[in-house]
């Protein structure tokens, strides 16, 4: 699906970070994930985060950028 620039993968809950998201996955940073996904259209680099009602999971937000737009960070 493409909305203006935006494109939308309708198979986006078997991304990495999306599905660790939903299955209430967590590790010792917490419940947020990031990693590349491969979509119809290039590989991307997403987060994802729970939206929650009270404790309740209610949904997924995930952000995602084309690999070659993600400008590399250097750490000194």
């Amino acid at each position: 699906i493409e909305v203006g620039d935006a494109q939308f993968d309708r198979d986006i809950r078997s991304w990495a970070p999306v599905s660790q998201v939903l299955s209430g996955e967590s590790d010792s940073t917490g419940d947020r994930f990031a990693g590349l996904v491969s979509a119809p259209w290039g590989t991307l680099f997403t987060t994802a985060a729970p939206v929650r009602h009270g404790d309740d999971l209610v949904g997924v937000v995930a952000v995602s950028m084309p690999v070659p737009k993600v400008r590399p960070i250097t750490w000194r």
